[in-house]
């Protein structure tokens, strides 16, 4: 009996032992499953968030009978979806949207008009602090600029007051410097409105007018305004030279109540300017 109960142990001994690796196996091989199954969970929820609405370009989700293939061009030379839009933002700090603390400015907030009317929005601001009419000529000559403009959708414009700023002079105006910086400014936008045109037929283009920042200046408001009001006259006069351009004027956005509209430094718009400019850039466009 205690042979048999011995053998009897060695034998429960050895299956317990077979249990154990084909326990340890299945262990293992569930892990690689579940390890598999995370990975295609993480690969699905990353794709999710680089291809779901209110990324960079906005692009939306391929449908799921839809074969996904690696894109061969890069972005902004791929042809539009439908329903799609390539915006694009030239300029200076109103076009970079400097003072709005939201980050996006009347070129963020025209395509966030888009996009509630079911557009993907491709947007490409190019908008520097400072930049002048000169400058804007200069950035133009770059052929990967030239390349944006050739393929925007809608382009807008933002330049010429620096160009006043620098040249009045203030506190003292100085109406001769005012004078020479107008004309250059004026040279420097044909040129510029040509080459728009000339790299892209069709898009519309709009310009956005200057306001006078200065207007609450009592003791100059009236000369500004009027020094202002004219520039925007001889823009407008150059503009409506070209086809599908147009001057969307903002001085009376600013006419009352201008703190109200204007970022802490008094000269650029605050998120409630941008938003007004952008409003009315709207009415042009939807």
């Amino acid at each position: 009996m205690d042979t048999l109960g011995h053998r009897s142990d060695k034998r429960n001994t050895k299956k317990r032992k077979q249990r154990g690796q084909l326990s340890a196996k299945a262990t293992q091989i569930a892990g690689g499953i579940s390890l598999a199954a995370a990975v295609v969970l993480a690969g699905a929820a990353v794709y999710g968030i680089s291809a779901g609405e209110g990324g960079t370009f906005g692009l939306p989700k391929p449908s799921s009978t839809a074969a996904v293939a690696s894109p061969s061009k890069p972005e902004s030379t791929l042809p539009l979806a439908p329903h799609s839009v390539r915006l694009l933002v030239l300029g200076d700090s109103l076009a970079h949207g400097f003072g709005d603390q939201s980050g996006r400015g009347f070129a963020g907030d025209v395509a966030a008009d888009y996009r509630r009317q079911g557009n993907t929005v491709i947007y490409e601001n190019l908008g520097i602090d400072g930049l002048t009419s000169g400058q804007l000529w200069a950035q133009l000559q770059q052929p990967s600029v030239q390349h944006e403009v050739k393929n925007a959708s809608v382009v807008l414009i933002s330049i010429g007051g620096n160009d006043l700023h620098n040249s009045a002079g203030l506190p003292h105006i100085k109406l001769t410097r005012i004078h020479r910086a107008e004309t250059v400014f004026l040279t420097n936008l044909t040129h510029i409105l040509t080459l728009t045109r000339h790299l892209n037929h069709t898009s519309p283009v709009i310009l956005v007018g200057l306001y006078n920042p200065y207007a609450n200046v009592s003791a100059s408001a009236r000369q500004t305004n009027a020094i202002v009001e004219a520039w925007n006259a001889k823009e407008e006069a150059v503009v409506s030279t070209f086809s599908r351009m147009t001057v969307v004027p903002t001085m009376d956005l600013f006419a009352f109540h201008l703190n109200r509209y204007l970022y802490v430094d008094h000269f650029h718009p605050n998120e409630l300017g941008y938003q007004r400019i952008a409003a009315r850039i709207w009415q042009d466009l939807k």
